[in-house]
């Protein structure tokens, strides 16, 4: 697997979205680090992910990426139907080293998800990482 210069998907504007409407405040996340994973603003990441024009490997590359600048912070990992994840901030690693992005890449690349799961997957740990870090 090669690494590629990808870049991250924007993220998408929600004022616009929200105008007339009153939304109820809800803390994303609580003082031990929890964040709950809001399924809207993920969908809307994993939608935009799927408009940009890159190659199966590229988006399990974005994956393992992700999933290496998490590994040492996750208190509470992501797993089905799970709605709330503990991420220990000052564990999050801002920069993995290429090996280890390697490495978790061919890890991924086994299991032969989805390109659309890919998707979900990369959005709902980009996500995760800007809430822990206040993003």
């Amino acid at each position: 697997m090669r690494r590629s210069s990808v870049p991250e998907a924007e993220p998408v504007d929600e004022e616009d979205a929200a105008v007339g409407q009153e939304i109820e405040a809800v803390p994303e996340e609580d003082a031990d680090g929890s964040i709950e994973l809001n399924a809207d603003e993920i969908r809307k990441r994993a939608y935009a992910l799927s408009q940009v024009k890159r190659s199966y490997d590229d988006f399990v590359w974005m994956w393992a990426e992700q999933e290496a600048r998490l590994a040492k912070a996750l208190v509470v990992p992501f797993g089905p139907n799970v709605r709330k994840v503990v991420v220990d901030a000052s564990r999050i690693t801002t920069k993995p080293k290429e090996s280890d992005i390697r490495r978790v890449a061919a890890e991924l690349a086994k299991h032969k998800a989805k390109v659309q799961d890919i998707h979900w997957f990369i959005a709902e740990r980009q996500f995760a990482v800007e809430k822990a870090l206040g993003s």
